[in-house]
């Protein structure tokens, strides 16, 4: 990276990536719009403009002082400037481009949007820099879509969100991936195997979206809040499942093609048979609805009545103390004015005594 400050040339081309006959085709849809040959695209040039005297002061700070301005220093800033100067080219073309710096200090340029659908070129004059080779346009590495199931049922990828197809169970239902590639921290060892410091590499996508099962999520319907605390606004969800015959003894098998409990007909033999076996799991159906509510009145709601209990009782008896400790500074209080009294009543009887023995002693 130390070449950047001698002069650094990026030119970056977006492009949209769509499925046709025998693979994949770039268009561009402003090229297609205008029909022209050029379309989004930004380029910041180091060797002109504002971009150049703002590298150039930066060198000459490092040039009069090198040991108040070292060269990391100076590096430092003049990477910072180029991702600057590009990301407002990015915003100003309208491209969802952003450039970022990795922890080795190396460029990365990417797309904000995630997926097989969009794409991006980038020429730069210096190789090793953004490109291997100077001043040859590199295409990005491909993207890929998000792969899954919803329901049981393979879903559809695009970019980081899987929908739900239609038809299924969860049509509609759409889940976003916010899984982001991200870097590996690897050693770097010497000839003797002793370790001089570390290199970064980005993982493979593989290993974003390649797992066989990255989690569950569980959509219902009819759920309610139920608050528990007013004043701090903390609540507890709760999906009621309905019990309507048409919503039990869904998924069992039975030759009178019974869906549900409300499609038996016990008016035929085999029909009663295939009745019971609904009829089974439906009542397996309830006694899990009553077992959830019953989990949730039991663990949320009456916990929460005795935590709600105890702090109740907790008050009242803070609220006791404070009047018993009223009552006894009050007492203290009337002791002391008590003690008061009496004594002035005391010294009142010793001063009137005085006079009398005075005038006992004349008339003796």
């Amino acid at each position: 990276m130390e070449n950047i400050g001698d002069g650094i040339q990026i030119i970056v081309n977006e492009f949209e990536v769509l499925d046709a006959v025998g693979g994949k085709k770039k268009i561009n849809e402003n090229a297609e719009k205008s029909g022209g040959t050029q379309g989004k695209f930004a380029k910041i040039d180091s060797h002109f403009g504002e971009l150049r005297e703002q590298i150039a002061q930066i060198q000459k700070n490092h040039q009069r002082d090198p040991n108040a301005y070292p060269f990391e220093q100076m590096s430092k800033e003049v990477r910072t400037l180029v991702m600057y100067y590009l990301n407002n080219e990015f915003n100003e073309s309208g491209m969802e481009m952003e450039i970022f710096e990795s922890p080795d200090k190396q460029f990365v340029l990417r797309h904000k949007e995630f997926g097989d659908g969009h794409s991006f070129s980038v020429t730069c004059n210096i190789p090793g820099v953004l490109t291997e080779r100077p001043m040859v346009a590199e295409d990005a590495m491909e993207g890929l879509n998000v792969e899954g199931t919803i329901a049981g049922y393979s879903a559809i990828g695009k970019g980081q969100y899987l929908t739900a197809r239609e038809g299924a169970p969860a049509q509609g239902a759409q889940i976003r991936y916010d899984r982001e590639l991200d870097y590996i921290e690897l050693p770097v060892f010497d000839d003797n195997g002793h370790r001089v410091g570390s290199t970064y590499k980005l993982e493979p996508q593989e290993m974003v979206v390649g797992a066989p099962m990255e989690g569950f999520v569980h959509i219902s319907q009819g759920s309610k809040d139920f608050y528990l605390d007013s004043n701090q606004g903390i609540s507890e969800p709760f999906s009621f499942i309905s019990v309507r015959s048409s919503n039990l003894g869904q998924n069992v098998r039975n030759e009178s093609d019974y869906q549900s409990l409300a499609d038996i007909d016990v008016t035929e033999i085999q029909g009663a048979r295939d009745a019971l076996k609904l009829i089974e799991t439906a009542v397996g159906d309830v006694s899990k609805v009553r077992a959830d509510v019953g989990s949730f009145q039991k663990n949320t709601i009456e916990k929460t009545l005795g935590i709600v209990s105890q702090a109740a009782e907790n008050l009242e008896s803070g609220a006791s103390v404070l009047r018993d400790t009223d009552v006894a500074d009050a007492m203290s209080r009337l002791t002391r004015d008590e003690i008061m009294l009496m004594t002035s009543q005391t010294a009142l009887a010793q001063a009137n005594q005085k006079p009398a023995t005075v005038l006992g002693l004349i008339r003796n």
